[in-house]
């Protein structure tokens, strides 16, 4: 169980670092993340 999480976390940290393309989904993900988007967020996990 140990290895399927971090696995997962590993998986989320590589999506969370691809930076989309246009600007429209730049803004689109800043808007629905909110303060996680900018690193504000008191922790890394979002979902």
């Amino acid at each position: 169980m140990e290895r399927e999480r971090d696995l997962v976390a590993a998986l989320r940290a590589e999506l969370a670092a691809v930076e989309p393309a246009r600007a429209c989904c730049r803004r689109a993900e800043r808007t629905a993340l909110g303060d996680a988007a900018t690193g504000r967020a008191r922790s890394a996990g979002v979902a």
